[in-house]
């Protein structure tokens, strides 16, 4: 039986979401016990309402940090960020590139990844004048312009 919810209300609970989430995993061998222990912090870190709305706000909040690079990036024309895996690398990235998007400018964001090129492209709101492509593949793919 798969869940059915509405992900795009804002005013939906996030914890409510994550229990049937977890619930449908019960059954699975050796995933459960990750979904519960992450619903268990959740619940008992949160003050026991999460909303997708708020999930969205943090999600597209920067850190100081973050608003730095954001600000080199703006000022030059190139710039090389370095950092370890979760840092927030691709997440400033595309910040920037939805920033210059929504200020109607055309924007190519490449990846190396085309794991992550789907993902950019499936998990966001993508401005109309932002292509994201999978190295190489701008080579057979029109760009919208």
């Amino acid at each position: 039986r798969k869940l059915k919810w509405n992900l795009n209300s804002p005013f939906s609970d996030f914890l409510i979401y994550f229990n049937k989430l977890t619930e449908e995993r019960l059954s699975s061998l050796g995933n459960y016990g990750n979904w519960d222990s992450t619903l268990k912090h959740l619940t008992k870190y949160s003050n026991g309402k999460i909303l997708f709305k708020e999930i969205d706000e943090k999600f597209y909040a920067l850190t100081k940090e973050q608003y730095s690079t954001f600000d080199a990036i703006q000022e030059n024309d190139r710039i090389i960020v370095t950092g370890g895996a979760g840092t927030g690398k691709t997440f400033i990235a595309m910040y920037a590139a939805r920033t210059d998007a929504l200020a109607d400018q055309s924007v190519l964001f490449v990846t190396r990844s085309q794991f992550l090129a789907s993902f950019l492209r499936s998990g966001l709101r993508i401005p109309e004048k932002l292509s994201i492509l999978e190295r190489f593949a701008f080579l057979n793919e029109p760009l919208n312009t």
